[in-house]
């Protein structure tokens, strides 16, 4: 479970880089939180929001003031589902807040 968390947060790490949209991941491998570094402006609060609304609507579920889990039941195919989708969201995000 540790090296499989520890896989997709690299991943997704990759995918903050690729996007910079001031996205942080926190956590350890099976455990990890992702939010947005805060701003004055406030945009911060809603890119959290169209984040997690994105995944959602893409069949997702993360908890959006709660850290996310990786459990033994999670294959390959559902971490690279999801990172799929994020990558999609991260997208959307840099298009809507530019």
């Amino acid at each position: 479970i540790w090296e499989k968390g520890a896989w997709f947060m690299e991943k997704i790490q990759d995918l903050m880089d690729t996007h910079d949209v001031g996205a942080q991941l926190t956590g350890v491998a099976p455990m990890f939180y992702i939010t947005f570094k805060k701003d004055e402006t406030g945009a911060y609060k809603a890119k959290r929001k169209d984040f997690y609304t994105q995944l959602i609507r893409k069949g997702f579920f993360f908890t959006p003031f709660h850290h996310a889990y990786i459990c033994h039941r999670h294959t390959q195919e559902d971490l690279e589902l999801t990172l799929t989708a994020m990558e999609e969201t991260f997208a959307f995000i840099k298009d809507k807040y530019p």
